[in-house]
C-alpha cells in the first residue's frame, strides 16, 4: 500500500488535518457550537455546488459560502440573542435553519445539474 506515493502523501496529510481537526474540534465541543460546525460544513458543500454550476473554481465557492455563511449565521444568533433575550442563546435551533437551507439548495442544485426535470414544475 506504501509502495504509492500518493498513499504516502495521503498519510501524512490525512494525519495533519487529523491533528488539526482534533485541537479546533475540542474548543468547539468546549463551547457547545457542534451544530453549528456541522451546518456550516453543510453550507460549505452547498457553495461548492454552486460554484460548480456557475463554472467557477470549486474551493472558491467552497471557501466563500463557508466564510460568509459564518458570518449570516453569527449576525442572526447575535439579532435573536439581542431581540429574544440571552435564554434562548443556549438552544441550537438557529444552525437548524442553515442546515436545512443549505441541504435544499443542494438538492435543487444537483438536480438543475443533472438535468432532473420530473422534481420541477412547468412554467405556466
Amino acid at each position: 500500500m506504501f509502495a504509492h506515493e500518493f498513499m504516502r502523501n495521503a498519510l501524512i496529510a490525512g494525519s495533519f488535518v487529523g491533528l488539526g481537526c482534533g485541537l479546533a474540534g475540542y474548543f468547539v465541543v468546549l463551547r457547545a457550537q457542534v451544530f453549528a460546525g456541522d451546518a456550516l460544513s453543510h453550507v460549505a458543500f452547498t457553495g461548492a455546488l454552486a460554484a460548480a454550476v456557475f463554472g467557477l473554481d470549486i474551493r472558491a465557492g467552497l471557501f466563500a459560502a463557508t466564510i460568509f455563511g459564518g458570518i449570516a449565521l453569527s449576525v442572526a444568533i447575535a439579532l435573536a440573542v439581542t431581540w429574544l433575550g440571552l435564554a434562548l442563546a443556549y438552544f441550537s435551533i438557529y444552525p437548524v435553519g442553515f442546515y436545512i437551507t443549505s441541504l435544499s439548495f443542494a438538492l435543487y442544485v444537483v438536480v438543475r445539474l443533472a438535468g432532473v426535470t420530473a422534481f420541477v414544475p412547468e412554467p405556466a
